[in-house]
């Protein structure tokens, strides 16, 4: 198990194609909702850890999907790879052959094919523009519906380098897909080990942590994780197990055994830190309830 997803400018495609950023391989996570129509939406989590595997003579990138942050064998859901043409393939678990989900060699004019119905035009990419995301420029595919008239983009049609589809469809779909209902997957964040970089402005109001991970996750075992790890800017302490719902004693130190914090909280209430009161560096942290076993762990502050 390992724990680990607005300045326009038009760009054409071929002149920028040597620099363009290759789709991740490992250590990425995608948070992602679905709706389920009148139901409360479920969130997941996809991930890319470290580990490969051979289809066909071709090596791919081993992708899971679960309900929190943590990943065994059980939740492989299928793989990726990137061709040198920029075509992102899926190879699905119980599938025999690989889809194409992502194009980013397509230029603006260019036709998008329905994955679920073949010979089929879902939408044309309007404009190729850019996008920040942590001070690094990413390419932005722009689609408008088959419909629409000529300049008319659909906000909901994106595909972004180095992120995936940032509309309905999620990580996996199509961005020009159009439920007539709340059943869609959308990608909340992205992002890797050192933290969130990509928070969807669709769903900027829901935490990157689907709810749902924190829930699964105190089913599990006893214990204690701070989320996300390293801490660049703030994250949590999340209770796990017996430790959920009782009194804690929370104390940090640094690695010289300096104690940096130290204090009571009552059952759950939340536990927050904020990596601007700490000097960057690893520390370790000490979680004890009013009665029982404690745990302690470690993370970075950045």
């Amino acid at each position: 198990m390992k724990q680990l997803l607005y300045a326009a400018a038009l760009i054409f495609v071929p002149c920028l194609a040597d620099a363009q950023m290759t789709f991740p391989s490992s250590s990425t996570t995608w948070t992602v909702r679905h709706g389920n129509g009148e139901a409360p939406p479920d969130y997941y989590v996809y991930a890319l850890q470290s580990e490969d595997t051979i289809i066909s003579g071709l090596t791919y990138h081993k992708l899971y999907k679960s309900a929190d942050m943590t990943f065994d064998e059980s939740e492989y859901c299928g793989a990726l790879r990137e061709d040198a043409t920029h075509k992102v393939y899926y190879m699905a678990a119980d599938a025999s052959t690989a889809r194409v989900i992502y194009d980013f060699s397509m230029a603006v004019g260019d036709t998008l094919w329905s994955q679920a119905t073949p010979h089929t035009a879902e939408g044309i990419v309007d404009n190729i523009d850019t996008l920040t995301i942590d001070g690094i420029q990413h390419m932005r595919w722009n689609f408008r519906t088959m419909t629409a008239p000529v300049g008319t983009v659909w906000p909901g049609g994106t595909w972004i380098e180095g992120i995936g589809n940032s509309s309905l469809g999620g990580l996996l779909g199509s961005p020009m897909l159009q439920p007539t209902c709340d059943c869609a997957e959308n990608i909340i964040c992205n992002g890797d080990d050192a933290g969130w970089s990509y928070h969807n402005p669709l769903y900027a109001s829901l935490d990157c942590l689907p709810p749902t991970a924190v829930t699964r996750v105190n089913t599990w075992t006893m214990g204690a994780q701070v989320i996300p790890n390293p801490v660049t800017a703030s994250a949590r302490i999340v209770l796990t197990g017996a430790l959920k719902g009782a009194a804690v004693h929370v104390r940090i130190t640094d690695m010289a055994g300096r104690t940096v914090y130290d204090a009571g909280y009552a059952p759950g209430e939340e536990i927050l830190l904020n990596s601007g009161k700490l000097h960057p560096g690893m520390y370790l942290y000490e979680i004890t309830p009013e009665t029982g076993t404690g745990v302690n762990g470690t993370f970075v502050a950045e």
